[in-house]
């Protein structure tokens, strides 16, 4: 995943609508869409939208079960 950076704040990791749309494979659009409707809790910081890692991970294995993929979620690298 070249070009992602992380938006940080104190420990956790937070990651762009742009960002989750590349990692997913899907449509900006898609993204934000999931965030209107609930999907997928996003936070207003500035101009930005963004996601904490949880989240991110919990929408991962959600589109993990519908694909029919019953292997356990790897999570995220965690930054050091």
């Amino acid at each position: 995943m070249l070009g992602l950076t992380f938006v940080s704040t104190t420990s956790d990791e937070w990651f762009t609508l742009p960002q989750i749309a590349e990692m997913l494979d899907v449509n900006p659009s898609t993204v934000r869409h999931w965030v209107n409707i609930g999907r997928l809790s996003a936070e207003k910081r500035g101009r930005r939208w963004v996601v904490q890692r949880d989240d991110l991970e919990e929408i991962m294995a959600q589109r993990r079960r519908r694909a029919g993929r019953s292997q356990p979620v790897e999570p995220l690298d965690r930054k050091s």
